[in-house]
């Protein structure tokens, strides 16, 4: 607010339905993409306002609706900067502790990474023949 000048319904409400989107697709699993999406979106409309403003007689009304976004834009970096990081791992599934397999050295069935499951697949085909 500017000398107590309010920034405009409209952008009060694009500037809303940019944070309900961005909410959504949080509450979604969308994480960062969410935030990367609403300060493309907020960068959008303070570009328009920017524009607006140096056609308009009214630079005021501009200004704090300049002001508006600029605070938002903020409020979305801030959250984006901790929250969104912090938000993957909270929804994460927690790994279980891997043990390491003893490898076995030497013959086996072909080299391959699994070497008891390529063999029961070679050996599969051969058990009819002579």
């Amino acid at each position: 607010m500017m000398d107590g000048i309010r920034a405009s319904d409209e952008v009060i409400d694009e500037i809303a339905y940019i944070a309900m989107l961005r909410y959504d697709a949080e509450r979604n699993g969308g994480g960062g993409a969410s935030s990367s999406e609403a300060l493309r979106k907020l960068h959008e409309l303070r570009d328009r306002e920017q524009k607006a403003m140096q056609g308009s007689e009214n630079a005021a009304l501009h200004q704090a609706n300049l002001d508006a976004v600029a605070a938002e834009i903020k409020k979305v970096q801030q959250m984006s900067g901790s929250g969104a990081r912090n938000a993957e791992h909270r929804n994460a599934r927690p790994r279980p502790p891997q043990q390491q397999q003893p490898r076995k050295e030497g013959g086996g069935g072909g080299g391959g990474h699994n070497p008891s499951r390529n063999k029961g697949r070679r050996s599969m085909g051969r058990q009819g023949r002579p």
